[in-house]
């Protein structure tokens, strides 16, 4: 059976490069914790390959190595995930402020990494079972010390937020209900159309008539996680966000939409709908920084993508509430005006915020200095090409004195 000394040499392998991983300088605790618990589970797989013996039978030994083969393929990029984070192109500023907000919002055993990846848009890996409490967050490798950026930190937690509170099947039979009613309705010629043998009354009792709509129901659910992520970025983090959102996807990416998001015009039209709810000031003119974005060539694709969209635009006004609901109960602060002034004062001096201020407030601070064309033109020592770098440091400095003084209150 080689293939069993194929599946044990590969762990091998992974665990040598593990023991490599643990020789790394770890900038924060979590990061180790966490490696040392994918230790246990490549050492746990090991073993278990360790108790093949010669008369194992082939179809237990193919079973054992074929689970083994599938915990490589999990959990490999957790591996490279967890190197990355100790990168010093990370903003390590930004960690601790990020983390309050994580337990705030997820409970105090949460553990966080954030990680520069060499993927453009931000991204979560969700806890799993062998790494409890974990949430992993990614930002663009080449936009990892931009600390404006930071508030799209709030959407990626709002993947967390929506796993923890089981949002997903709370929303699951309105939405199931919502794309039934649009296929019986405005949707019925096109969707019988593509799909002769449905009628009204065999939707929901013919099993292969089902497999035609359940696509949408999943686009859906989908969708309206996104939307939620959307709006909890929004309430945590205010105008702050809309500008990151602006920064990182205007006009739009090229190509045909995908049907697993709305189209990123329909993602503005909510963002300025959640706005005027959560009593955020969209910037003028938001919604002409987008593009309108392909529809999918396929015409089955393309109907059951209108089929989602219209179901998840009945649900938005409660996932704007629930993203709002949940982040108060939880005490997540929004941003202050008040400080939010006070900051850009001392970042005008060129000095760091006096560290009263959360992270929102210093980030939105930042975001109106970015648009300043006028910022530090009285300021010789400062030239143009260097502003928006000082502009950077001087935010991350400003969290880590917010977070000298927090630690101090706290000792």
């Amino acid at each position: 059976m080689i293939y069993v000394d194929y599946a044990k040499r590969r762990y091998d392998a992974a665990i040598i490069e593990i023991e490599r991983l643990k020789e790394s300088e770890f900038p924060y605790a979590h990061i180790r914790e966490a490696l040392l618990q994918l230790e246990d589970v490549f050492r746990s797989q090991r073993i278990q390959l360790d108790k093949l013996i010669a008369k194992s039978t082939p179809v237990i030994a193919k079973n054992a190595c074929s689970q083994s083969l599938g915990y490589l393929f999990t959990y490999t990029p957790f591996l490279g995930f967890i190197l990355r984070s100790t990168n010093v192109r990370n903003a390590f500023e930004l960690y601790a402020p990020v983390m309050r907000l994580a337990r705030r919002l997820l409970g105090n055993d949460t553990k966080l990494l954030l990680s520069s990846e060499w993927d453009y848009s931000p991204f979560v890996y969700l806890p799993t079972s062998d790494l409890p409490d974990c949430v992993l967050i990614g930002v663009p490798a080449f936009e990892s010390a931009n600390p404006l950026l930071i508030s799209l930190a709030g959407h990626e937690l709002g993947h967390n937020v929506w796993s923890k509170c089981g949002l997903g099947k709370k929303f699951d039979s309105q939405l199931r209900s919502e794309v039934l009613r649009t296929i019986k309705g405005p949707h019925w010629i096109d969707f019988q159309t593509c799909f002769p043998h449905a009628t009204p009354d065999n939707l929901t009792t013919d099993m292969f008539v089902q497999q035609t709509w359940l696509p949408a129901h999943a686009y859906a659910k989908r969708q309206l996680e996104e939307v939620f992520c959307d709006m909890m970025g929004l309430r945590l983090f205010a105008e702050a966000y809309l500008h990151a959102f602006a920064y990182l996807l205007s006009p739009c990416i090229p190509g045909e939409r995908t049907p697993l998001y709305p189209s990123i015009q329909t993602r503005v039209d909510y963002l300025l709908k959640g706005s005027r709810s959560i009593g955020v000031s969209a910037p003028a003119e938001y919604a002409e920084l987008f593009d309108k974005q392909s529809a999918p060539s396929s015409p089955v694709t393309n109907l059951l993508a209108d089929i989602a969209d219209t179901a998840v635009e009945v649900l938005v006004d409660e996932v704007c509430t629930e993203a709002q609901e949940i982040a108060n109960t939880k005490g997540a602060s929004m941003r202050s005006p008040e400080i939010i002034e006070t900051v850009l004062g001392d970042l005008r001096m060129v000095m760091p915020g006096d560290g009263t201020a959360s992270l929102a407030d210093v980030v939105n601070a930042g975001w109106i200095l970015f648009h300043d064309e006028d910022l530090w033109k009285d300021v010789p020592q400062i030239q143009p090409e260097q502003r928006m770098s000082v502009l950077h440091d001087l935010i991350l400095k400003s969290c880590e004195v917010a977070e000298f003084r927090e630690r101090t209150r706290a000792s």
